[in-house]
């Protein structure tokens, strides 16, 4: 680019006698700044003291570290971003997976509570049924005690007692009808 700006300045001192280098390289040097935006603002010259010597030097010392200072602080608000994002993402991620585990928690508890009301019906129907065997042949011990087992494994602990009172009334030695009652006076000491 300043070759061609250097031959324009060559072509108009053409028709000049002299062609004098040091008017043409100032040209060109002056086309060339005026084409480019100057990085760093025109800063005062100081003048320092040292030696007899006046030397010129420019005081871009503040300026360069302000400008350091920005790109830092750019750089530092850049991560600031990047931590933002990476910390959003991490508890929204630990959120959708607490959702996932709670929501297939939830499931399971849905099947196992569809698993034991399906067994409760099935002990309920159990209980009719031996009931109505008690109906037929009273005094049958095996069916009281098949009926208090049933209800304690339903939750029904006073249905449970009567039978199995019933059961030792028809046989006060038959040992697994005691073990019932053991039982059942555990459960309720448990709850009181």
């Amino acid at each position: 680019m300043a070759r061609g700006v250097k031959n324009k300045v060559v072509t108009k001192f053409k028709n000049t006698k002299k062609k004098p280098q040091e008017k043409i390289d100032r040209i060109v040097q002056k086309e060339t700044t005026v084409q480019h935006k100057p990085v760093l603002p025109n800063l005062p010259l100081l003048s320092s003291k040292g030696g007899g010597k006046s030397k010129l030097s420019p005081r871009i010392h503040r300026l360069i570290a302000e400008q350091l200072q920005y790109f830092q602080l750019k750089r530092i608000s850049k991560m600031r971003g990047v931590w933002l994002y990476v910390v959003l993402g991490t508890v929204c991620g630990i959120f959708l997976a607490g959702i996932t585990f709670v929501t297939l928690d939830i499931r399971q508890n849905m099947a196992k509570k569809q698993q034991l009301q399906a067994q409760r019906v099935k002990l309920q129907s159990q209980i009719l049924k031996w009931e109505k065997i008690n109906t037929q042949y009273p005094g049958y011990r095996d069916g009281y005690l098949r009926v208090a087992v049933l209800a304690y494994q339903v939750g029904d602990i006073a249905k449970a007692r009567t039978y199995v009172q019933k059961t030792l009334d028809v046989d006060p030695y038959f040992n697994e009808a005691q073990i019932l009652n053991k039982l059942l006076d555990t459960q309720e000491m448990i709850k009181e």
